[in-house]
């Protein structure tokens, strides 16, 4: 039964990277977007059903849905100057909430976040901040939110690595790659197209990692 929605999964998105790096201002390309994010929606949610249902299993779903609104206010805000750009506020709104959810979780399942590691996510989020505070990109208010997203899923990265499990903690890596070549795709992906397609690849299998780990759950 998951094969099919997993087969889906990974054809859409050949298909999103193709149009992604020839025809980047394509309109089929939120269409493939969108369809790719419910397909590892959809993987999760037959996983789900499949799994013990526990509150942790609930939680890490209910951050994927999450993941996958976000990925559909972030499709209709591109092109745009995030300064000006409500959608993609709302965007990062949303994954900041999933991933507050991803981090419940792990914690669900029984592990604990040492106080001491707590140092990393403030570190990066207060960095983030400094660097942003005299608004060097133009971002606008913007800017503060990014300094607590960085906050947010470096706090998720700490706890997947404490849940000791490879599949979340790979999951997890990948998407915090993923989020930071984005970061380079803002400013350099008229030189280098290639940059366009990566984070689809980083985000999009970690993102099934994580749905298909909700069947041990």
């Amino acid at each position: 039964m998951i094969l099919l929605p997993i087969f889906i999964f990974i054809a859409s998105l050949i298909t999103l990277l193709i149009i992604t790096y020839l025809i980047p201002q394509s309109k089929w390309r939120i269409t493939i977007k969108s369809i790719t994010s419910l397909g590892f929606l959809t993987i999760g949610i037959i996983c789900y059903l499949s799994s013990s249902h526990s509150y942790s299993s609930a939680y890490l779903l209910l951050g994927l849905t999450l993941c996958f609104i976000g990925d559909i206010f972030l499709a209709f805000a591109h092109g745009r100057p995030l300064k000006h750009n409500p959608v993609a506020i709302l965007g990062i709104i949303t994954f900041g909430f999933a991933h507050l959810l991803f981090v419940i979780s792990f914690i669900l399942q029984g592990f604990v976040i040492p106080v001491f590691f707590l140092f990393l996510p403030i570190s990066i989020g207060f960095l983030t901040l400094i660097i942003m505070i005299k608004d060097p990109f133009d971002f606008g208010l913007i800017r503060i939110l990014i300094a607590i997203y960085a906050f947010i899923i470096t706090l998720m990265l700490v706890a997947a690595f404490c849940t000791h499990i490879p599949i979340i903690i790979i999951g997890a890596c990948f998407f915090v790659i993923s989020d930071v070549i984005l970061c380079f795709v803002y400013f350099f992906a008229k030189n280098y197209p290639i940059l366009r397609c990566l984070p689809y690849i980083f985000y999009y299998i970690g993102q099934l990692l994580l749905a298909l780990i909700l069947f041990t759950l």
